[in-house]
């Protein structure tokens, strides 16, 4: 696959011009950081966990309005279950844990 990773950083006002412009030019996808992540909300199809999270990070321009999701929770989630941690609440299940010590 041929890819390259090229930095845009458009108007506050012409995030729609510009996904249309990424689009036309066959732009397959883009990601998107502060200060746009909440701007582009109104623009994009922004699936459940972008939606819950108010935060777009990821958009694909194959349809228009473009799809958007955010990776970064399951991003967060992957590296807390990776230390170890116990998640809140998960504790009280766990069998020798609280009232049986």
């Amino acid at each position: 696959m041929e890819a390259r990773y090229v930095t845009f950083t458009p108007s506050a006002d012409g995030l729609e011009d510009a996904l249309r412009g990424a689009a036309a030019l066959g732009i397959r996808g883009l990601n998107v950081t502060i200060p746009f992540k909440q701007a582009v909300l109104p623009i994009v199809d922004a699936d459940t966990v972008a939606s819950r999270v108010g935060a777009v990070n990821t958009i694909t321009l194959d349809t228009w309005p473009p799809r958007a999701t955010n990776t970064d929770v399951a991003g967060v989630a992957r590296a807390l279950s990776h230390q170890g941690g116990e998640k809140e609440g998960e504790e009280e299940g766990k069998e020798g844990r609280n009232g049986g010590r």
